[in-house]
């Protein structure tokens, strides 16, 4: 007897001939179940062969964790140390910064907007984002595969369960570094189910000491959170994999 059985068709017995119709639930919840196990088995599995990609995964968010290093310019460091002792000493308490900017000329705002336009355009020119954070760039086969990903659900399906493991990579990475628990949340349409029927799944970087995470120790975290997530998903995502599904469909019949 399938485990499946009995939940599925809890009130017809094991050895009751079905209809139909019941055999079909029966197989459907079967095929979810292996679909189950298969997104689990390639979840947890091939630990040696990702270890690279893990590593340069590490090295990138640390980078980004990293602080502005550059190196001040000669004339940054004058005008800053030129502003504490000969301006920081003048200003008195009642008057702030703004107040003292209003008060200048139009020709001085001019140029001091000049120069900080300048400062994000030069940002944007290297690569950089708020505070001189590196910005990481895109592949440079994105915008070819693009059009593939919106209408193959193949491919939607293999980046869906590469998700799991990077995610996880970078959570308990965070954690490591901040200190802090982390919980992702996320879920959508299977872009293999016809019937665009959605899944959930969480991931968590922190653990109680009797090795519990967040999930496990709360006990409304399907009833609450994960219920709500979903319906969420069923008015933003349901009709998304019924037309990748069609879309796929159609071009197959061509």
């Amino acid at each position: 007897m399938w485990p499946e059985h009995s939940a599925a068709l809890p009130d017809i017995p094991n050895n009751a001939t079905m209809l139909p119709d019941q055999t079909e639930t029966l197989a459907n919840a079967i095929n979810q179940h292996q679909l189950q196990l298969r997104c689990w088995m390639h979840w947890h599995a091939g630990t040696g062969a990702s270890h690279s990609v893990n590593s340069k995964t590490t090295k990138i968010l640390s980078r980004l964790l990293q602080p502005n290093k550059q190196k001040k310019q000669p004339c940054e460091v004058y005008l800053k140390t030129y502003f504490k002792i000969r301006v920081q000493l003048e200003i008195t308490k009642g008057m702030l910064i703004t107040e003292m900017f209003e008060a200048e000329s139009p020709e001085f705002k001019a140029e001091v907007q000049r120069i900080s336009d300048q400062q994000i355009k030069d940002n944007r020119k290297h690569g950089k984002g708020v505070e001189g954070m590196a910005r990481v760039q895109p592949d440079d086969n994105e915008s070819d595969i693009n059009d593939d990903v919106k209408t193959n659900p193949v491919i939607l399906h293999n980046n869906i369960q590469q998700c799991g493991p990077v995610l996880q990579h970078m959570i308990d990475h965070f954690s490591h570094k901040t200190q802090w628990m982390l919980t992702i949340l996320m879920g959508g349409p299977n872009p293999l189910d016809p019937k665009g029927g959605n899944v959930i799944t969480s991931l968590h970087s922190g653990r109680m000491k009797n090795g519990h995470d967040f999930s496990q120790l709360y006990p409304k975290f399907n009833s609450e959170v994960v219920d709500a997530f979903g319906e969420f998903l069923s008015c933003a995502c349901s009709k998304f994999a019924i037309t990748i599904y069609n879309l796929n469909l159609t071009n197959d019949l061509k």
